[in-house]
């Protein structure tokens, strides 16, 4: 599923002791499933940013705020799936405007599938508290 995947997000525990391990781990893993031209193009989804001490929070939210590659959330408290919601509809987007074609029909399916983003979104993801988010997995897939 990843080889085909319009758009790939890495959700990363940031509270995690080994992140950066796990980070690699998943890097090594498309490598070897022949995917290391996709790697600048994977979104890292930092989680748990409710669990962080203030200042590593501060610094976190300040990169994220910098980056078009990396969204800083709480999926328990809702903070920031509004503006990974945005970002997944802008790569979907501009996605889509890369393959399209002179057909019409193809034109409006497309932009009904990134517009309908959002309106697909179910609690299972663990953004419900302030967004009701789940990320529809025909669109992207998890690593």
């Amino acid at each position: 599923e990843v080889q085909e995947a319009e758009l790939i997000l890495h959700v990363r525990d940031l509270s995690h002791l080994e992140t950066e391990a796990q980070k690699s781990d998943v890097e090594q893993v498309m490598r070897e499933l022949g995917l290391e031209d996709r790697l600048a193009d994977i979104v890292e989804v930092w989680n748990k940013i409710d669990l962080l001490d203030p200042d590593r929070r501060t610094l976190i939210l300040g990169q994220a705020e910098r980056s078009d590659r990396h969204v800083a959330i709480s999926a328990r408290t809702g903070e920031g799936c509004d503006r990974l919601l945005a970002l997944i509809d802008a790569r979907l987007s501009a996605g889509s405007e890369l393959r399209r074609d002179s057909s019409s029909r193809v034109r409006h399916s497309r932009s009904s599938d990134s517009s309908a983003t959002s309106s697909r979104m179910s609690s299972s993801s663990g953004c419900t508290p302030a967004s009701n988010v789940n990320l529809p997995s025909r669109q992207s897939t998890q690593v």
